[in-house]
């Protein structure tokens, strides 16, 4: 009986959990082209490829392309998809090499020739990072408290939702 209470003492208060973590970085994207259509339909004229997607982050002036092959989205991008087509592209961005707040910027090119410069503005807490403000092109499409961080799809909510017109 001894060493069951030694063993519940050990269990409850033998382990420091510290703060839980919380990654909200996140964003999401919903191609069209000028009529409206989705990109990654394929009965959609001059259609995108999923597969064609690269991202790449920047580090000064050097430009890194992002591939992790033991992740699950090993491009840190992958789709939402709305029956067999993709629907929104969940973009994970690269989230910088220290663990303050800082600007990273990061290149997706959805297919060649058609590249958008993303800057995130992460911040960090702890063991925790939020996206404060998404800029893609030089104009600001998220700001953390001002834009609408939850967009109704289909019958689920996503964050950080940007329509991009191609």
């Amino acid at each position: 009986m001894k060493y069951l209470v030694a063993l519940f003492t050990v269990l409850l208060f033998g382990c420091d959990h510290g703060q839980p973590s919380i990654i909200d970085i996140e964003v999401h994207f919903l191609l069209k082209d000028k009529s409206g259509n989705n990109l990654y339909d394929s009965a959609t004229v001059g259609h995108y490829h999923f597969g064609d997607i690269r991202v790449y982050y920047m580090d000064g002036d050097k430009k890194t392309e992002v591939y992790h092959s033991n992740y699950d989205a090993p491009r840190n991008v992958f789709s939402i998809q709305e029956g067999p087509v993709p629907a929104i592209i969940r973009f994970f961005p690269y989230e910088g090499a220290t663990s303050q707040t800082e600007e990273t910027i990061n290149l997706i090119q959805w297919k060649v020739g058609d590249v958008d410069t993303v800057v995130t503005k992460i911040r960090k807490v702890d063991q925790s990072m939020f996206i404060d403000e998404v800029t893609i092109n030089g104009k600001d499409l998220y700001i953390e408290g001002v834009t609408t961080p939850l967009v109704m799809f289909g019958n689920a909510y996503v964050d950080r939702l940007i329509e991009l017109i191609k």
